[in-house]
């Protein structure tokens, strides 16, 4: 870090007027002045600019307020550097509030842009982030920089009087020794999961251990359930095929019931087709009935489509001739509407110019007879003055009943507008209820069809039931055909083994079965055994053939069934769909029934509300209020208004009095005025009485009436053809019924032979079936002891099964155990390869973490670094006391207890090499080795890429110093100057100032704070 330009306002001792300082211009500078005037300020600036922290009292619960120079409320400092080919500002702020009881802290960070000449922001979120990312940028704490690079006033002696474990961290961190810190905690974390997976690992393998133990047990177990499966599925086989011979015998007698009831199924048929058929016959026969009573009076119903033909025609010319008709009347009565507005417009003119001369007269009159009435007028000006004194107080009465009467008129708007609003909201619930009603559905329409949907639905589901059946019927047939089949197959080998072993039992001397000598009784009883159980075979195959044959007519029947059924569901389709919409309707119609009920309600309370006057009721009661409180008041209108007319003559009679006084000089006026009316008003009545005024406007109508009345239009004619016309209404759509009679009549008379011929087939095909019915029963007869016989044998087959269920079921027990006794063997050993992993990885960062740990490499690589220290030191020192001290660094100590511990103590040693301790030795020679180290350890710093810091700050120390040791440090000064970018020695000794060129000079003006000045640059 090396400083560019620092800024400071109101900042400890510097106000407003302080220059900025450009450390551009120097590379070695002295600093000086008197003490107090000002020179630590500027580095603690710095320090404060970059960490906030500066000269503070720590006991102070506000710090930055130490820093505020006295009675300002707002301080702030800019520092400018470069680190690393970039230049940086930091600006930090510090304001208090008048009262000092709230304060607000700020702070920015920018970096330059060369391209565009401009710094751009880095500035965080928070004050907290911007702190972090300076404290990044710049790579060192501020407890690190004043123990190495900045040698503040009165810590110069900072790193030697920390304790030796104090003195390992800062020089740790001078070396960025922290990652190994870091590489610690994280070494130390992998150990403690490392562990953890040994313990998972070893509670694992006992787990598994455990669950191994049984596994000879369960092995033979699983041998012993096997040899008892193989009993019992013995048992099993033996038990199925006594049920499979009693449930054949079902079966063929089940087939036998299904052909009964098939039977039956076709007898209803062939009953709702008879009365299907004899409906169709009725309904045809009443249309054929109804079609001879048309053609009957085929000659009447012609007659009257004639005659509303012609009435039709003649309606449709006399609505013509009625619309010219009334478009000539209504042009008439406009006509007559502009005769007339112009006849009343000039006697209008007429009585205005009759009125005015009137006027005219009057006022000549009135001229000449006020000429003797000034007196009176006087009289009567007086009186209306002495009404004006009166009519102040009976304003002010006025007033307060005006303002009375305004409240109740504006109660009484009130009360007005909620009966408007009332009977508004009660006219739109009528006119609603009234539309409602026009598109009311019509529900009973709705529910009968729902009605018939349902049965519909019901019809379809029932098919879809008895397809179903159908469906199922035929797979039990066509698996017990398939069964059959096997059955007669597997009889049919069984017979030829037979017969082969009873051709074989006449070529050989021993017998097949038993193995003994075949004598002549013998050989026959053999062979008679073998011919029965042949022959028996044959019976049975025989009648496996016969039930073959009949499940095989019984399918065929059902796959007849099946197809109707299918075509009637695909008559059905879409029925559920139609009904679900027809409830959707009805449901909508039940709630326009139910909402128009409630608009009729609401209406009746509306009546209700207006009749009895119930609403509005706080305006009704104010209302009330008010006219009693008007009627208390003491206040004759009458008297008002006389008084107030009386008053209000006043300038009327002063004009009236001014008037008479020139009613000389208007009289001749007067007398011209009533001349020119006389003759305006002669040539206005003579026009008025030739019609001169009116023009052709007479002729027009005249016209429009001769016109109106060739028309010829009877209005009686009209309304005479539309009541005829009315009684005819339905001439078309009996002369339609009459052509569908004469198309249809032979046709149906055709389908009702048809229907008859049907008929008869059907009461034919019903006799067949009843006969086929009844051997059909006669054979059913021994079934139910067949039923008894098959759930004996099926509870012994059940059992059978349960018991071969049960040991299979404990058989996958344990086959299921043993598997995963299997995969607990494997489990096992991954769980041993894992413990052996996890155990050898916490071994490694057990050892890791020591190695990074404080005494392992962070203490070999301060080993390493404590000789180059104390060799920069030593070198140093030599030239501040001509060789007379030397410094050791020395990291073992011998423990009291025996052996070593490590520490970092700082051995100083005389010119006669004897070592003593810090405090024994005087300002000077302490001050000289305070020195020494912290070089060391500011060189030791510069040459760290990773710290960065390329500044030195010396702050006072040297008034301990002689002569000698004051050239001494100049020379030692010069000797590192090239080791840093800036060096910056603050003084206030004139000999020491005199050895550097470049001075800035600090002084403390009285009122306008400290400032400083450059020289030498």
């Amino acid at each position: 870090m090396v400083p560019v330009e620092l800024r400071l306002t109101n900042f400890l001792s510097y106000g407003t007027a302080a220059p900025p300082l450009d450390f551009e211009q120097f590379h070695v500078a002295c600093l000086s002045g008197r003490n107090g005037q000002g020179k630590s300020a500027l580095l603690d600036a710095i320090t404060w600019a970059l960490w906030g922290e500066g000269r503070k009292s720590s006991d102070n619960r506000k710090p930055d307020a130490d820093l505020i120079r006295i009675g300002a409320q707002r301080m702030q400092v800019e520092f400018v550097f470069d680190l690393e080919g970039e230049r940086y500002r930091v600006v930090r702020a510090y304001t208090e509030s008048a009262s000092g009881k709230t304060s607000r802290p700020e702070l920015e960070f920018h970096v330059y842009e060369a391209a565009t000449g401009q710094y751009r922001p880095l500035t965080a979120g928070s004050l907290r982030e911007t702190q972090a990312q300076i404290d990044r940028v710049l790579g060192i704490d501020y407890e690190t920089f004043i123990n190495s690079s900045f040698l503040l006033q009165g810590r110069s002696d900072e790193f030697t009087k920390k304790r030796p474990s104090e003195r390992k961290q800062i020089l740790a961190r001078i070396l960025n020794l922290g990652k190994y810190d870091r590489l610690a905690e994280r070494a130390r974390q992998r150990e403690r999961e490392a562990a953890e997976r040994v313990q998972r690992a070893e509670a694992e393998i006992e787990r598994l251990k455990a669950a191994l133990e049984p596994e000879a047990a369960w092995q033979a177990e699983q041998e012993a359930v096997l040899r008892d499966i193989e009993e019992a599925g013995r048992r099993l086989e033996a038990a199925r095929q006594v049920e499979t011979h009693v449930a054949e015998q079902i079966a063929t007698l089940e087939a036998r019931a299904r052909e009964a009831e098939g039977v039956r199924t076709a007898l209803r048929k062939l009953d709702e087709e008879r009365a299907a058929r004899e409906a169709d016959a009725r309904t045809l026969q009443q249309r054929i009935e109804q079609a001879e009573a048309l053609l009957a009076r085929s000659e009447q119903i012609q007659r009257d489509y004639d005659r509303y033909e012609a009435l039709t025609r003649e309606r449709d010319d006399l609505h013509t001739r009625g619309e010219l008709y009334r478009g000539f009347d209504a042009q008439l009565s406009q006509k007559e509407a502009d005769l007339k507005d112009r006849r009343t417009e000039l006697e209008k003119q007429i009585d205005r110019f009759r009125h005015t001369l009137e006027t005219h007269r009057a006022a000549l009159s009135e001229a000449i007879a006020r000429l003797g009435q000034r007196e009176p007028v006087r009289a009567e000006v007086k009186a209306a003055r002495e009404a004006r004194d009166r009519l102040g107080a009976l304003e002010d009465v006025r007033r307060r009943r005006e303002a009375l009467e305004q409240r109740r008129q504006q109660c009484q708007s009130r009360l007005i507008e909620a009966e408007s609003q009332l009977k508004g909201r009660l006219q739109s619930l009528q006119g609603q209820i009234e539309r409602e009603v026009a598109h009311l559905p019509d529900r009973e329409a709705l529910e009968r069809e729902c009605d018939r949907l349902e049965r519909a639905a019901a019809e379809r589901a029932d098919v879809e039931s008895r397809l179903e059946r159908t469906t199922q019927e035929g797979q039990q047939i066509r698996e017990a055909m398939e069964k059959l089949r096997g059955q007669i197959e597997s009889r049919e080998e069984e017979q030829a083994r037979l017969q082969e072993d009873l051709d074989r039992l006449h070529r050989v001397d021993v017998c097949p079965t038993c193995g003994s000598d075949l004598t002549g009784p013998h050989r026959a009883e053999v062979a008679a055994r073998l011919q029965g159980q042949i022959d028996a075979i044959a019976e049975a195959v025989a009648s496996m053939r016969q039930a073959l044959e009949r499940r095989a007519a019984e399918r065929l029947r059902l796959r007849e069934a099946y197809q109707t059924l299918k075509a009637r569901l695909a008559q059905l389709e879409g029925v559920r769909e139609d009904l679900g919409q027809a409830r959707q309707r009805l449901a909508a119609a039940r709630e326009a029934a139910d909402a128009l009920a409630r608009r009729r309600a609401e209406a009746d309370r509306l009546r209700r509300c207006l009749e009895e006057k119930d609403y509005a009721h706080e305006d009704r009661r104010q209302f009330e209020a008010l006219c009693r409180e008007i009627d208390a008041l003491d206040f004759d209108e009458e008297a008002y208004q006389q008084t107030r007319e009386v008053a209000a003559q006043l300038p009327y009679l002063e004009r009236r009095l001014r008037e008479l006084e020139e009613v000389a000089g208007r009289r001749e006026q007067l007398e011209q005025a009533i001349a020119q009316d006389e003759e305006r008003l002669t040539k206005l009545r003579r026009q008025l009485g030739d019609g001169s005024a009116f023009g052709d406007l007479p002729a027009q109508i005249e016209a429009l009436r001769n016109r109106r009345d060739a028309v010829g239009f009877d209005a009686a004619r009209f309304e005479e053809v539309r009541r005829e016309l009315q009684t005819l209404r339905d001439a078309g759509a009996r002369v339609k019924d009459l052509l569908h009679a004469r198309q249809n009549q032979a046709e149906w008379r055709e389908q009702v032979e048809r229907i008859t011929e049907r008929l008869a087939r059907i009461e034919e095909e019903r006799r067949a079936q009843a006969e086929a019915l009844a051997r059909l029963e006669a054979e059913l007869e021994g079934r139910a002891d067949l039923a008894t016989r098959r759930q004996e044998a099926a509870a012994t087959r059940e059992a059978a099964e349960h018991a071969l269920q049960d040991l299979q079921r404990r058989l996958g027990e344990l086959q299921a155990r043993l598997q995963q006794a299997a995969k607990d063997r494997a489990a096992l050993e991954d769980a041993r390869r894992d413990h052996r992993a996890a155990r050898k990885e916490r071994t490694l960062y057990r050892h890791l973490k020591t190695a990074f740990g404080k005494h392992g490499i962070p203490s070999l690589i301060i080993e390493q670094t404590l000789p180059e220290i104390e060799e920069r030191a030593n070198d140093l020192l030599e030239r501040l006391t001509d060789g007379k001290m030397r410094v050791r660094l020395e990291t073992l100590k011998d423990k009291k207890t025996g052996g070593t511990k490590e520490t970092l103590n700082i051995i100083i040693t005389d010119e006669q090499g004897i070592p003593r301790a810090y405090e024994t030795f005087s300002g000077g020679e302490a001050f000289r080795a305070n020195f020494a180290l912290r070089i060391a350890l500011s060189q030791l710093l510069a040459d760290r890429a990773d710290v960065r810091i390329r500044t030195l700050v010396i702050d006072e120390g040297f008034g301990t110093q002689d002569t000698q040791g004051i050239q001494n440090l100049v020379e030692a000064i010069q000797v590192i100057k090239d080791d840093f970018a800036k060096i910056l020695v603050i003084t206030h000794l004139e000999e020491l100032k005199e050895a550097f060129p470049v001075r800035i000079e600090v002084e403390k003006h009285p009122t306008e704070g400290s400032r400083f000045e450059v020289i030498g640059v």
